[in-house]
């Protein structure tokens, strides 16, 4: 029954962060298809953005989520409203600097964009971006909660509705409204709108009521929001330097290794995300023999998900470059440079489920550590190689640094594995 809960929950959560993704991946592939590979990198240069929107439903979604978890698991019923409550109001209060920002929304793309052909893109689809907050950061966070409550296919089927209605409307806005980039921005709002409302439908009664410290639940997700952060730091690096070093194509090549790496991170991010409600709920039973066998069913499946992933990537470059509207002329080059992308993501994947663990057991000094050092300690790789070599020897930088931090992140597990790998054996 343990076992089945848990690839209950981890496909459910593989699925809907797939359907996610892809309204994300709809967007680039409609877009690069009928208004041209510079609109492709404009939305790849505006992934900061996103980022940010994620650092805050990391902080207070998955936050808010880690703590119902801990109370379902206690059964306080009391206890989990207040949670949800709280959640919701600050993911609300959140979302209203990117409204107000929006208004300036050249000023934003003009942040992290540094190739003047795709200011204008840029400009457009930040604009959508940015008022779309209050849906992005409340389907985010509201979707982790209702998981942790043991509703996972609730959120499956929200997002695979979402993700048709996604297709459908970027198709009509583009084509035959002529949108342009921001139509596939709003076709995704709308659709998120849509699953959102599937997804609090069933929890409408919880709307009322009174709230709980807000501090537990930041606690909770901070970890996993300075990982974000990082990240943020990341990203915004690679797509300066990138853009201004090697111009819009290089951006292209580096806005597919990005929207490859998100499909790659759903096999991460899912078993994260099955394994923070499931263990959360066995902490709040007491239940440490659970909590362990469960620990080490995620690091199995990510790691060997992750081989698997890696073989196809490599096998199937082409295909994924045709799809994505690489020109002919360019296909070499961008396959080269994903192959070699393709090493990173068993280093990548083990890695931050193993932050993910030490968060759940409560090791936030190391689970910050982890969350910062991984995604930085390739800035300086990255520029290193960016200032010998500006060929595809380049994009060695991604499974060197990934290697080294996950060298890193071994070293200070060595006593949570110990643990995990000697409690309870059997499964």
């Amino acid at each position: 029954m343990e076992r089945r809960t848990f690839y209950q929950y981890l496909w459910s959560a593989i699925l809907t962060s797939l359907s996610g993704i892809l309204c994300v991946q709809i967007d680039g592939i409609i877009v690069s298809h009928l208004l041209g590979t510079d609109a492709f990198a404009a939305i790849g240069v505006l992934m900061p953005v996103v980022q940010i929107q994620l650092t805050l439903c990391l902080l207070i979604g998955v936050g808010g989520a880690l703590c119902l978890a801990y109370a379902v698991g206690s059964k306080d019923r009391a206890r989990s409203g207040q949670i949800f409550r709280t959640t919701i109001v600050m993911l609300l209060v959140c979302s209203v600097p990117f409204i107000a920002l929006s208004a300036w929304s050249s000023m934003v793309a003009g942040w992290f964009c540094h190739e003047e052909s795709l200011m204008p893109l840029a400009s457009d689809y930040a604009r959508v971006l940015l008022l779309s907050a209050p849906v992005y950061l409340l389907l985010q966070g509201s979707g982790a909660m209702v998981r942790a409550e043991g509703f996972p296919k609730r959120i499956l089927w929200a997002m695979v509705l979402a993700n048709v209605l996604n297709l459908s409307m970027d198709m009509l806005f583009i084509s035959c409204f002529h949108w342009g980039i921001a139509g596939a921005g709003w076709a995704t709002t709308i659709s998120n709108v849509i699953a959102l409302c599937i997804i609090l439908a069933k929890n409408v009664e919880k709307v009322s009521g009174a709230l709980s410290s807000p501090f537990p639940i930041l606690l909770a997700g901070l970890p996993l929001a300075l990982g974000s952060v990082a990240m943020f730091v990341r990203l915004s690096y690679l797509t300066t330097a990138t853009s201004a070093h090697l111009g819009a194509e290089g951006m292209v090549t580096l806005s597919l290794l990005l929207s490859v790496f998100l499909f790659v991170n759903l096999l991460a991010g899912g078993t994260s995300q099955a394994l923070q409600p499931l263990a959360g709920q066995y902490i709040g039973k007491g239940d440490k023999a659970a909590m362990c066998r469960t620990c080490r069913r995620s690091l199995r499946f990510a790691g060997l998900s992750s081989l698997v992933v890696t073989g196809l990537v490599v096998a199937l470059a082409r295909p994924i470059c045709i799809v994505y509207g690489i020109d002919e002329s360019s296909q070499v080059a961008t396959m080269a440079a994903l192959r070699i992308f393709a090493v990173c993501f068993l280093f990548n994947a083990l890695g931050f489920v193993l932050m993910v663990i030490h968060q759940i057991l409560g090791n936030k000094t190391k689970a910050m550590v982890i969350a910062v050092v991984q995604p930085l300690l390739l800035i300086p790789v990255y520029a290193l190689m960016l200032s010998v070599f500006r060929t595809s020897v380049l994009w060695f930088a991604f499974p060197i640094a990934e290697f080294l931090s996950l060298i890193f992140i071994l070293i200070l597990s060595v006593h949570e594995l110990r643990q995990i790998y000697t409690t309870a054996v059997s499964d």
